[in-house]
């Protein structure tokens, strides 16, 4: 911690920081034992080349094998950790950098302010493994509205930062040696106003804009998530991907 400000590193760089139920759940205890008396600003980053790749896809193809409610409890982190996340008093700040995809945009959507290096990949690659980006879903509509997610979603084709700036998933996009120099100066230009009123303005937003991110929408998008990931295209698109070759999506037709 530099100050007022905290960091938190995603710490898998060897997955470009895949996030899994353990990861999930010690974000969760950072995210609930931060001092709000003397943080006021809170920065998410990873370890490495890039900032998040999602969900590890060797955690989620495990999850097929569980009961439900043991599925729900594992998907239910993710949710717990966006709910969170969306709902801190704190000022909230993602630093993007290389590959952001699926679960890594959903983190950087939920916070307030997402600064980012002009070449970052980024995608919705769900689609492309027989499964949906449910859980993360509330929190990128409500950033781009739903015919830009259908867009990026249904197709689940990687977009630069240039493309995400302009939907409004990255607030300000820079050169990868500008990176460290605009981030010290949104933190000092957001330590410019009052504290107290910065955390009044984002209960004021949360509370107003309840009707597009609450508990029963999340609820919604759990249940989603858990239909499809025990459905046989799942199963098809996590064993492709750990085979390294496409699915067979008409095989999958044919037996029906």
């Amino acid at each position: 911690m530099t100050g007022n400000t905290a960091t938190l590193i995603l710490n898998r760089p060897n997955v470009h920081n895949a996030f899994h139920f353990e990861m999930l759940n010690e974000i969760l205890d950072v995210f609930k034992s931060i001092d709000c008396n003397n943080v006021d600003i809170l920065v998410i980053r990873g370890a490495g080349s890039s900032f998040c790749g999602g969900a590890d896809i060797k955690w989620f193809s495990g999850l097929i094998n569980l009961t439900e409610v043991e599925l729900r409890n594992q998907l239910q982190s993710l949710s717990n950790v966006l709910w969170e996340l969306y709902n801190h008093s704190v000022t909230t700040i993602a630093v993007l950098t290389g590959s952001v995809l699926g679960g890594g945009i959903g983190l950087s959507a939920a916070c307030d302010y997402v600064v980012g290096e002009e070449d970052i990949k980024m995608a919705f690659r769900e689609v492309k493994l027989g499964i949906t980006p449910a859980l993360i879903s509330p929190f990128v509509i409500n950033k781009i509205g739903s015919n830009n997610a259908k867009e990026l979603m249904l197709f689940g084709n990687y977009f630069s930062g240039t493309e995400a700036q302009k939907l409004g998933l990255v607030s300000h996009l820079v050169k990868k040696n500008e990176l460290e120099t605009a981030l010290n100066n949104l933190i000092k230009e957001l330590q410019s106003g009052g504290i107290k009123a910065r955390k009044s303005i984002k209960t004021l937003i949360s509370g107003i804009n309840m009707q597009n991110v609450n508990p029963e929408i999340l609820g919604f998008a759990l249940n989603n998530s858990i239909s499809v990931i025990r459905s046989e295209e799942a199963k098809e698109g996590f064993l492709a991907f750990l085979e390294k070759r496409k699915p067979n999506w008409q095989k999958l037709r044919e037996k029906e």
